[in-house]
């Protein structure tokens, strides 16, 4: 038995076929507009979205927007506690309050570095960009590569650069810092701690961007 015949009405031919033009280029083309177009529509989200999180927190100013700093991805493994190859000091806080264990590995991450600007403590500080401060902290790990491949972003003088970390359901504070031989300390806090540190002292923050 044959093929049934197709009526010619019910058989619709796309238009682009039936047009007989070669639209190749122009579905090309419209997608590459579109791609550049969404490119620029992202690049300007983030733009907002940097200058809302600086004019949040009027506390510190942004001092590394020029410069991408980026940290390696790590395996968890090192601790600020048991860092005695970089730190010629290291409070005994991290040993009292358990913070020499290992964390998940991490990726890349890029920070930014922040000064003081105004006198705050740490939770006015870190609670100023108006966002989860876990999307803020850092590993010790991280922390600890940091202060090797960025040197010169650590504030000197004796004064202090801060990074937030967590243990367990805790956030605390690692402040690191210079002696005056050019080794460094690092000290932990609680981020809950009351004192309130003076913006004369131009202090510094490294937060995951």
């Amino acid at each position: 038995m044959g093929l049934p015949e197709l009526e010619p009405s019910k058989f619709k031919v796309p238009s682009i076929l039936a047009s007989g033009r070669d639209t190749r280029k122009q579905v090309y083309d419209g997608s590459r507009v579109d791609f550049r177009s969404r490119v620029g529509e992202l690049t300007l989200e983030l733009q907002v979205i940097e200058s809302t999180r600086n004019a949040m927190n009027q506390r510190l100013k942004l001092i590394s927007d020029e410069e991408p700093l980026m940290l390696d991805s790590t395996d968890g493994k090192e601790t600020l506690a048991a860092g005695t190859d970089l730190f010629r000091y290291i409070d005994s806080n991290f040993q009292r309050w358990n913070c020499d264990v290992t964390e998940p590995p991490t990726k890349e991450a890029v920070v930014q570095v922040y000064e003081m600007v105004r006198d705050s403590t740490f939770q006015e500080m870190f609670g100023g960009f108006g966002t989860a401060l876990d999307s803020l902290a850092l590993t010790q790990a991280q922390i600890k590569q940091f202060a090797k491949r960025y040197r010169e972003w650590l504030k000197k003088g004796g004064n202090g650069t801060f990074f937030l970390f967590k243990v367990g359901k805790e956030f605390l504070v690692a402040a690191i810092f210079f002696f005056s031989d050019g080794r460094l300390g690092v000290r932990a806090r609680r981020l809950t701690l009351e004192r309130i540190l003076r913006a004369q002292k131009r202090h510094r923050l490294v937060v995951r961007s």
